[in-house]
């Protein structure tokens, strides 16, 4: 080919059809969360700080390959933290189990950048930098309504939660609780029961269950909802979560 007809050519730089465009925008969506998965993993990185660093960066990634230089810029990062985000890039991040979980078919990672990031996170202060989703996380595109008490609920509690919830499902409303026993289990069974779509919010990771007598409504609660934490995989559960 001559160099005159070369440079005719139209060089494609932007995806050609919806497909394409949609194909990048989840490559991209999988780069953040990994990049968010790593900072996380590699630890000293709370909602707060992540927050300011991807404030000021424009993304987790771009926060991955700042230069030392520039993350001292920001509040709370020091030398300490600065060598954190060389490891969160390195082959040692690749080796955490959080960071291979990931990628994991089952699991989700949402973050704000993702069309079902839950707007009314955005008011939380620190917002939560990103969840760890495992099941169906397209329930929270759903209208949602939370159902929470009392761990020591009376049978009459318990009844009327499980109604309500039941109620509010069969009329496609996502119900969303703590997946604690009590008020909250009979509000996912509830949700579950009329076939509905349920979330439970979790103090551990998404593969801790806690309580453990829950473990057989956590798995209907993946199959007809999702299992959502702040918090890594492993995570144990705590009081303060």
């Amino acid at each position: 080919m001559s160099c005159g007809k070369m440079s005719k050519m139209r060089i494609r730089t932007t995806p050609q059809t919806e497909g394409d465009a949609q194909l990048l925008q989840e490559r991209n969506s999988a780069k953040e969360s990994e990049a968010l998965v790593r900072l996380q993993a590699v630890g000293g990185f709370g909602p707060l700080l992540l927050g300011r660093l991807i404030q000021k960066f424009g993304s987790a990634r771009r926060v991955l390959d700042a230069p030392p230089h520039l993350l001292a810029t920001v509040q709370g990062i020091g030398a300490d933290r600065s060598a954190r985000v060389r490891r969160a890039r390195s082959a040692d991040a690749d080796r955490q189990p959080a960071v291979r979980r990931c990628h994991d078919a089952d699991v989700t990672i949402i973050h704000p950048r993702m069309s079902r990031w839950p707007e009314g996170l955005d008011s939380l202060s620190p917002r939560p930098a990103f969840l760890w989703s495992l099941g169906h996380p397209e329930a929270l595109e759903r209208p949602k309504v939370a159902i929470v008490g009392t761990r020591r609920a009376t049978p009459h509690g318990r009844r009327t939660a499980h109604r309500l919830a039941w109620d509010l499902a069969k009329a496609g409303v996502c119900i969303v609780s703590g997946m604690a026993i009590g008020i909250d289990a009979a509000a996912h069974q509830g949700a579950l029961d009329a076939g509905g779509t349920t979330v439970a919010i979790l103090g551990s990771g998404i593969d801790r269950i806690y309580p453990p007598e829950n473990r057989r409504l956590a798995k209907q609660i993946i199959d007809q909802g999702c299992l959502l934490s702040e918090f890594p995989p492993h995570a144990a559960p705590h009081r303060s979560h």
